[in-house]
């Protein structure tokens, strides 16, 4: 879990990441307090290493707009690049390719 979160912010610090450990929610979005669905969440800045096995990690990358395969037509044509389905472990594939590798 900690490695994959390095990896992202050393590619863009910009990048806002939210990690579901059970019941618990870490993120490092300054706005995300503004959700109500997430209003117990803790706010982290991942430098230091969370102590529990994540079962979920979402980042929101900069400058990066793909489209899972699943995907209507419409959000194909504007999308940068298409991904397999989740299925398929889509956004996994296409994370590995083009964040944790190109590093």
């Amino acid at each position: 879990t900690n490695q994959i979160i390095q990896d992202i912010l050393a590619r863009n610090d910009k990048t806002e990441i939210t990690v579901a450990a059970g019941r618990q929610v870490f993120w490092n979005s300054k706005h995300i307090f503004e959700s109500e669905k997430l209003y117990k969440a803790i706010y982290c800045d991942y430098k230091k290493p969370l102590f529990c096995q994540a079962n979920k990690i979402v980042a929101e990358l900069p400058n990066y707009e793909t489209a899972l395969e699943i995907a209507i037509s419409d959000v194909k044509d504007i999308a940068d690049s298409v991904t397999l389905s989740n299925d398929e472990d889509g956004v996994a594939e296409w994370l590995v390719k083009n964040v944790l590798i190109s590093m």
